[in-house]
C-alpha cells in the first residue's frame, strides 16, 4: 500500500534508461506528437486541431487503447525545449503531469528519464489504474530505446 502524502501525490513512473541515439535524434522523435501512436504502444490516436510545430499552451487529446473507441485523455503541452517535454492536465487544483527528460550522455547516447505522476483529487480517482498507467509508461519508455537499439 502506498504511504499516504496531503496533498496526494501518486508517481506512476519514475523510470531513466539509455538510449543509443544522440539527443536531438531522440527530441525530434518525442516532439512529433502525430506520430506517437505510429510507435507507441497502447495509444491509438493524438488528435489535434492543426499539425505543426507542438508549443507550450497548445491542447490536444490522447486516445488510449480501451473499449470501444477507447479512453480520450485531454492534455496540455506545459514545456517543448530540446531536453526537456512536459504534458498534461488538471483539475479542481490537481494535476496529471507526464514528462521525458534528456541528458545527452556522449555522440550516440541519451540518459532519458520518463516521470508521469498525479496530486490531489486526480490521484485518489485514478489509483484504482496507477497499474496499469505504470505498465503503458514502461512500455512506451521501451519502445522508444527498441526503436535506437543496435542488435
Amino acid at each position: 500500500m502506498k504511504p499516504v502524502t496531503l496533498p496526494p501525490r501518486d508517481t506512476w513512473i519514475d523510470y531513466t534508461c539509455e538510449v543509443a541515439t544522440d539527443a536531438v535524434t531522440l527530441y525530434r522523435l518525442l516532439s512529433d506528437i502525430d506520430q506517437w501512436p505510429a510507435w507507441t504502444p497502447g495509444l491509438r490516436a493524438v488528435w489535434r486541431r492543426q499539425r505543426g510545430p507542438v508549443y507550450p499552451g497548445m491542447h490536444f487529446v490522447m486516445v488510449m487503447e480501451g473499449p470501444g473507441p477507447g479512453l480520450p485523455l485531454p492534455c496540455t503541452m506545459f514545456q517543448n525545449d530540446p531536453l526537456r517535454l512536459e504534458w498534461g492536465g488538471g483539475a479542481m487544483g490537481s494535476v496529471i503531469r507526464h514528462s521525458m527528460e534528456l541528458t545527452p550522455l556522449g555522440p550516440d547516447r541519451t540518459q532519458l528519464r520518463h516521470l508521469e505522476y498525479a496530486t490531489g483529487l486526480l490521484a485518489l480517482a485514478t489509483r484504482p489504474f496507477a497499474a496499469s498507467a505504470h505498465a503503458h509508461d514502461l512500455r512506451w519508455s521501451e519502445a522508444v530505446a527498441w526503436r535506437f537499439s543496435r542488435d
